[in-house]
């Protein structure tokens, strides 16, 4: 999902804390724990 938004790298390896906390919030999956 992260990456279909544009969040993410295009390519490589990606790290957890490659990713904004803000953005994974925005996820579907992120939304429950708000």
């Amino acid at each position: 999902e992260l990456h279909r938004m544009g969040k993410m790298t295009k390519s490589g390896f990606v790290k957890q804390e490659d990713v904004k906390f803000e953005d994974f919030m925005d996820t579907t999956f992120g939304e429950i724990y708000k």
